[in-house]
Formats: C-alpha cells, sequence, structure tokens
C-alpha cells in the first residue's frame, strides 16, 4: 500500500519493512493500468508494480492501481538481473551467489530456469527475488532470497 507520493519528484513510499530502504521512483516513461496515471496515486493506493532494482533503488517501468473492490496479489517480488559472480555451491547445488554486487541466497524453494552448472562467473542472469529481514552477528539485516533464476540471452 502507498504511503506516501510525491509527484513532483516522481517517487513514492510503501508500506511494511520489506520497502522502508528502497528508493521507489517512476518517471514519464512508466506505464500505469488502464485508465489511471501518475495523478491516480495516492496515499493508501493499493498497487502492484514491475520495475528494476539498482542498488537501493527501484526504478518502475510499469505500477498497476487496484481499485476498492479488486484482489491485491499475494507475493511480492522484486527482479534484478546482471553479471553472477561469487557462486556458493554445497554438493554442486548453488546455495548463493553475487548478481551487480547484491547477495541473493538460492534455498530449495528457488525456482531454477536453468541448470546449475550452467551457471558461472560472469554468466548474464536475471532472478525474481523477495526480501526478508533477517540477523547476524551485526544485528538485523536485508536478506534477498531468490525465488527464480534464468539465464539472461
Amino acid at each position: 500500500m502507498v504511503r506516501t507520493v510525491d509527484l513532483k519528484a516522481k517517487t513514492i513510499t510503501l508500506d511494511g519493512d520489506l520497502f522502508k530502504n528502497l528508493k521507489i521512483s517512476f518517471s514519464d516513461k512508466t506505464k500505469f493500468s488502464e485508465g489511471k496515471s501518475a495523478a491516480d496515486l495516492v496515499k493508501s493506493s493499493k498497487i502492484s508494480v514491475k520495475g528494476t532494482v539498482t542498488g537501493k533503488t527501484l526504478d518502475l517501468a510499469y505500477i498497476r492501481i487496484y481499485n476498492a473492490e479488486e484482489h491485491l496479489p499475494g507475493i511480492v517480488a522484486l527482479e534484478a538481473d546482471g553479471n553472477v559472480s561469487n557462486i556458493v555451491k554445497v554438493s554442486s547445488v548453488i546455495t548463493s551467489l553475487d548478481i551487480s554486487g547484491r547477495t541473493f541466497a538460492v534455498t530449495t524453494d528457488t525456482k531454477r530456469l536453468v541448470a546449475d552448472k550452467d551457471v558461472i562467473d560472469g554468466a548474464k542472469v536475471r532472478v525474481l527475488f523477495k526480501q526478508t529481514t533477517g540477523t547476524s552477528s551485526a544485528g538485523a539485516k536485508t536478506i534477498n532470497v531468490a525465488l527464480l533464476i534464468g539465464l539472461k540471452r
């Protein structure tokens, strides 16, 4: 749900811990659901978005603004793409990897559109992921959990 909207700066914030440290921006190129525009973005709007995450910025390519009676999807997924590095494997199975400097946990629930053996350092991949909060000796930290991994052509 939208927490704040700044139409001049073309930024929004969303409710929940998942997005609290993420700058979310849209542009004149951002597409909106049929019949909607940036002017329809208001506090408490229910939305779903598609975009590209770079660092701590989510640049929106598409925003769907739901009418009050519409049902919202149940999972939030973000997308990133780039070159793979720092692959960690246990018994030939990838358990984590970095894409463009961001680390992703790869679990048994991660859907793979490519065999682990084909994910090598330097490979171009696209990953859909969710963010969750975990703890470490340094305190709470955000964990990127891969939901889907595929090679980018």
